[in-house]
């Protein structure tokens, strides 16, 4: 992926998680952008590393959490 497109990608995937979404799959998110699983996914895992998104494994499934989200999640259980 070249460097502004996946800084595009990283800009469209911070807003959803600002305004509408609090946890999702690499494939929702691609889905809802129109973009290859694969970018999303890149993008995610670097947003994961850096801090910006936690990520849980349900079964076969990775999902990306806001951390407030995640604590509330914790919280709950």
């Amino acid at each position: 992926m070249h460097g502004q497109n996946r800084q595009d990608l990283t800009k469209q995937i911070e807003h959803l998680f600002t305004n509408d979404v609090r946890a999702e799959t690499s494939l929702g998110l691609a889905t809802r952008l129109g973009v290859d699983e694969d970018e999303a996914l890149d993008v995610l895992i670097g947003m994961v590393s850096s801090g910006q998104l936690h990520v849980i494994e349900e079964g076969s499934l990775l999902i990306f959490l806001t951390p407030a989200y995640s604590r509330a999640l914790k919280l709950a259980a």
